[in-house]
């Protein structure tokens, strides 16, 4: 399912974020640490404060990202409980709300006409199926990579990834805490900050997205706790109610 309205929203906080990439190198004199070192986060290279920011993340296991994005005058409200597995999404953009729960590789989709018709895309014959009822996507079908994308741990943390040229910014406090800034390039031209703590754990903080769209803020909360995801009664399968059209949007 091609899904211009959702990618939009994203893309325009740069949430969809390349992969890291490599920074400028450092003096030959003074060779950087390794992201395994136990330097303090400050003397690390971007890229390497990055590494180890998305590595302290996934050896966590699991955490809640809030992501409140800002774009053509909008709000839109994305909270995920992401697990290695399994996660859940949580989806408001003034009427339109969506639900979204991965469990085994099943995607469980609830949504409102608005959000199925303008979020996700569907066309009209396909979404006055599917309002405000749970349906159930399995891997091959069409849509469930785009409704599952950010939903658990590898995807989310793919997503909050900036990429080159990437570069530190002075320590402030963030949310609280210390931090240091990784600033990089965002999909979409456009930009990023990764705020990672400097404390011990150093773990991602916030991040803050802006491209010539909107601007987003995501916060990273509740690490290592369970994620508990259940699958909805009575789910519907999707391809019962695509038939042969694979619900593509007009």
């Amino acid at each position: 399912m091609s899904n211009p309205s959702r990618w939009s929203i994203l893309f325009a906080a740069g949430l969809l974020a390349l992969g890291a990439a490599c920074t400028s190198s450092t003096p030959k004199a003074k060779p950087s640490p390794t992201p395994t070192s136990t330097a303090p986060v400050a003397e690390l290279t971007a890229k390497q404060i990055m590494e180890r920011a998305l590595e302290a993340a996934r050896t966590r296991g699991s955490f809640r990202i809030v992501s409140t994005l800002k774009f053509q005058g909008k709000t839109a409200t994305f909270v995920n409980d992401v697990a290695a597995k399994r996660g859940k999404q949580d989806i408001t953009i003034g009427v339109q709300h969506a639900e979204i729960r991965i469990l085994k590789s099943v995607a469980y989709l609830r949504a409102n006409r608005a959000a199925l018709l303008n979020f996700l895309g569907f066309p009209a014959s396909i979404a006055d199926k599917m309002t405000d009822r749970w349906v159930r996507f399995e891997a091959t079908d069409t849509g469930y990579a785009d409704i599952a994308e950010s939903v658990t741990l590898d995807s989310a943390l793919n997503d909050i990834a900036l990429s080159a040229p990437l570069a530190k910014t002075a320590a402030r406090t963030v949310a609280g805490r210390r931090a240091i800034g990784i600033t990089g390039k965002a999909i979409d031209d456009g930009s990023g900050t990764l705020y990672v703590a400097l404390s011990a754990d150093h773990l991602p903080i916030q991040e803050t997205n802006k491209s010539k769209d909107g601007t987003g803020v995501i916060t990273f909360s509740f690490w290592g706790e369970t994620v508990s995801v259940s699958a909805p009664p009575k789910p519907i399968a999707f391809s019962s109610i695509a038939g042969s059209s694979g619900g593509t949007p007009a």
